[in-house]
Formats: structure tokens, sequence, C-alpha cells
């Protein structure tokens, strides 16, 4: 087998086994903020998390976007009582994962 041959097969082998990673790892859905059960005071809250492995994201049925790190960012307003945040995200193998974050918004004005 020649030199070039074998470089060949080792980069078509590389490359394969860096397209079937994804297979292996499984993507992640970590809400870092605020936790999850949390009581707030305020009606507008921040999340902010990391989505590993997905290439899509959506909280309540709303696409989010992801910067370089798979973290993100967004602002909602909360009802006041329990509120349910749904969170889902598909990878490039259309496999999909689903986070609810429950939170608990005591407005002040209405007890």
């Amino acid at each position: 087998m020649t030199p070039r041959l074998i470089i060949f097969f080792i980069a078509v082998a590389g490359y394969a086994a860096y397209q079937l990673s994804g297979l292996v790892h499984k993507p992640q859905l970590i809400i870092a903020d605020p936790t999850d059960g949390a009581a707030l005071a305020a009606e507008l809250v921040v999340i902010r998390g990391r989505a590993d492995g997905v290439t899509k994201l959506t909280a309540n049925d709303e696409p989010l976007m992801l910067d370089e790190n798979s973290a993100f960012e967004t602002k909602l307003l909360l009802a006041p009582g329990y509120n349910i945040i749904r969170f889902s995200g598909d990878d490039r193998f259309g496999r999909t994962i689903e986070k609810k974050l429950q939170l608990n918004y005591k407005d002040k004005t209405h007890g």
C-alpha cells in the first residue's frame, strides 16, 4: 500500500469518526439561571443556559439563538402565579431533548 493511500484512508476514517460522534453524544440542555422552582418577585425573567449538540432550540415554541459556545439567553414576562416554560432542542440527527422550567411569580399588587 502506498503512503498516499494510507493517508487517504486515515483521513476518510477520521472524517467518518467526526461525523458519527454526534450519534454517541446525545444533545444536552442545561438551564443555568434561574433554578427550577424558583419564586420570583419580578415579572421579567432572564433565562440563561447551554444547549450542547443542538442545532435548533425553542422556548414555548419561540426560536432561540445560540452563540458560538452553544449558550443562550432569553427574556420572558411571567404571569402572576405558577409558570411553566417549555424548552425543546433538536440535534442534526433529528433527536429531540425537552426540558421544562417551573417558576412562581409572586405579584405584590395581587397578593
